[in-house]
C-alpha cells in the first residue's frame, strides 16, 4: 500500500471492515492520521476493498472517491450499521456527532463531544424480533449525549 501524502502515516491504524461492498472479500479501514484533507494534519480514513491480486494499492488514487475515503476521526467496524445485508463502517470523532440508526440492530459509540443519537422505528422493530431482550446499546463519550426517538411511540427501558 502506498500512502497518499508524505508524512501522512498511512497505516497508523488498520481495522477489519468485514465485506463492505458485498463481493465476498474482506475489506479494511486504513487510517492516515496526518493526511491533510481539511487542514493541517486533520487526517483521513480509507476503505480498502479486498482483492485477489498482490498489486500495490495507491491511496492517492482513492482520494477523490467518496465511496472509499472519509475524514479521519477514528474508525469502527459497525457490522450492518444501516441494516443492509453486508458489513458497513461507522466513524465518529471527538467533536459533536449526529448518529442515526436505519434498520437492524446498531451499536453507537459516540465521540467526546456533544452527540445526538436517533433510534428510529425500524431499529426498535428489529430489537423486538430478537426475543433476547435489550440488545440496543448507546455508549457515549465524555460529552453530553442525547438519545432521540423518531416519534414512533416505542420506548425501551
Amino acid at each position: 500500500m502506498n500512502g497518499e501524502v508524505t508524512g501522512g502515516e498511512s497505516g497508523a491504524s488498520v481495522s477489519s471492515a468485514g465485506d463492505v461492498n458485498g463481493d465476498g472479500l474482506d475489506d479494511l479501514i486504513v487510517g492516515a492520521k496526518y493526511a491533510n484533507p481539511n487542514g493541517h494534519d486533520s487526517g483521513k480514513s480509507y476503505v480498502i476493498f479486498g482483492k485477489t491480486d498482490t498489486n500495490a494499492i495507491d491511496l492517492a488514487k482513492l482520494g477523490g472517491n467518496p465511496k472509499h475515503t472519509i475524514d479521519y476521526l477514528g474508525d469502527k467496524n459497525a457490522n450492518t450499521f444501516t441494516g443492509a445485508s453486508r458489513d458497513e463502517i461507522f466513524v465518529a470523532g471527538a467533536g459533536n456527532d449526529t448518529l442515526t440508526g436505519n434498520g437492524g440492530m446498531d451499536v453507537f459509540n459516540a465521540g467526546l463531544g456533544t452527540d445526538s443519537i436517533l433510534i428510529n422505528a425500524s431499529n426498535i422493530t428489529a430489537l423486538e424480533k430478537t426475543g433476547t431482550g435489550n440488545r440496543a446499546r448507546v455508549d457515549g463519550g465524555g460529552g453530553v449525549d442525547t438519545l432521540k426517538l423518531d416519534g414512533a411511540s416505542l420506548i425501551w427501558i
